[in-house]
């Protein structure tokens, strides 16, 4: 009996080892990107920057390129002559959000914006999805097989998940057909494969009264499990990939949320943003950025006040940041960050959300003599497979590690993805009125 419980004892130590050792180390050769980007001056207080790929394929570079461009001149007539605030520039940005799957398949949510003062003036978008390996270029016959049973499920989830956008509006029944009411409509969607959904992409004017906003369909890989193709079943088997969560409270900020928005899109990174919604009227733009990149925009309160000053108005100030948020992007809060991490307030009165805490957390709010490079590959050794971290796109020094940030994490071999990725690949749903810390 003795020997059979010591031989079970190292079962349990070998067993984790081998499953950690299974996990990669670095980023597969073919999904390694990084970003180059060009500035063009337009006037002194106006100019246009370009972000383009650097993949292991020139031929995916110079497709991904010819695109930027033409998304580009599509928005330069909207980029004024002169900037609307004295501090800041006008500027028409043309980039990608990267999003890998599997061993080789990379695919590019492709924007052009030009944004002035707080508002964006125009948007336009585009997609494309690859191969890495032999460079072919995939379509939604590449994910889904021919049955008919596939096709109809993502007919459906599409038109439910479209129709739930703008609630203020009602739906054209007729628009709706002609966007997925036949495969063939939805041959023609634009369509992205993250880690964890195979996600869909509309324009809001072409269903609604607004303009301006990105209508991401999100559909998990496990609901399409019996109608995926051979080769997509194996693309989006994400299991070997160590996950984190990148998280940002506070904001949005002037100063620093473009600068970690680009720095996220340059190396393949998505993210979550905790906004505090009384500062979403001074930055409509940056808000809309966010979300039309494909991150998550969910709620840090309306107010960022801790639990005494909450008591008795946790459904008032819920309700407002969803009514924010609803106007502007045409969906309300997913879930929540309690300010200070302080959730005991909101489980009191039943937020009615799932409460985000965190596992990792940046040093962001320490003295000026903080060492950057340091606390960048702090967080990329801390990390662990299911972490949250906390950073914050209030300070400087959180946009500048943050550029640092990709490059670490693909070297160690993590996905960085949305909280919504992240519990979802690891098999757990998100309750109303719970805390996670983590998804470990």
């Amino acid at each position: 009996m003795r020997r059979f419980l010591s031989f079970l004892l190292i079962l349990m130590l070998i067993i984790p080892t081998a499953c950690a050792a299974d996990k990669y180390s670095t980023m597969p050769k073919a999904l390694k990107v990084k970003y180059k980007n060009t500035r063009t001056d337009t006037s002194s207080t106006c100019f246009i920057m370009r972000y383009y790929v650097d993949t292991c394929l020139d031929s995916v570079d110079a497709e991904v390129r010819k695109v930027i461009d033409r998304l580009a001149e599509e928005n330069r007539s909207y980029l004024p002559k002169k900037s609307a605030m004295k501090d800041e520039s006008a500027m028409l940005e043309a980039g990608s959000t990267i999003y890998r799957t599997g061993t080789k398949w990379m695919s590019f949510l492709m924007t052009a914006s030009v944004m002035n003062g707080t508002k964006q003036l125009s948007m336009s978008f585009d997609t494309l999805a690859y191969d890495m390996e032999t460079g072919k270029k995939l379509t939604l016959d590449s994910v889904l097989l021919s049955d008919e049973k596939g096709w109809e499920y993502v007919r459906q989830e599409t038109a439910r998940q479209l129709s739930e956008y703008f609630p203020q509006y009602k739906v054209n029944q007729d628009k709706l057909n002609a966007l997925c009411g036949s495969n063939d409509a939805l041959r023609k969607a634009d369509f992205t494969l993250s880690p964890a959904f195979l996600q869909l992409h509309f324009a809001s004017e072409s269903l609604y009264k607004k303009s301006g906003v990105i209508m991401h369909v999100r559909i998990p890989y496990t609901d399409l499990a019996p109608y995926l193709t051979k080769a997509a079943k194996t693309q989006t088997d994400n299991s070997r990939f160590k996950l984190v969560a990148l998280t940002y409270d506070d904001g949005p900020t002037r100063k620093h949320t473009n600068t970690i928005i680009r720095a996220l899109r340059s190396g393949g990174l998505n993210a979550t943003f905790f906004l505090v919604g009384e500062r979403i009227a001074g930055a409509n733009d940056l808000v809309m950025l966010e979300h039309n990149a494909g991150f998550t925009v969910a709620s840090h309160n309306y107010v960022h006040v801790y639990t005494s000053q909450m008591r008795g108005k946790v459904h008032e100030y819920r309700k407002k940041m969803d009514n924010e948020l609803i106007a502007l992007i045409g969906k309300g809060v997913p879930f929540m960050r309690a300010p200070g991490g302080k959730e005991e307030v909101y489980l009191d009165e039943k937020v009615g959300l799932p409460l985000i805490h965190w596992s990792l957390h940046s040093k962001d709010g320490t003295s000026s003599d903080f060492d950057i490079s340091k606390e960048a590959v702090r967080l990329a050794y801390a990390a662990d497979d299911g972490s949250i971290l906390l950073m914050h796109d209030l300070r400087s020094i959180s946009a500048k590690y943050t550029q640092l940030l990709p490059q670490l994490f693909n070297d160690e071999g993590f996905l960085c993805v949305t909280i919504e990725e992240l519990f979802h690949l690891k098999g757990i749903p998100l309750k109303a009125n719970t805390v996670y810390n983590s998804a470990r």
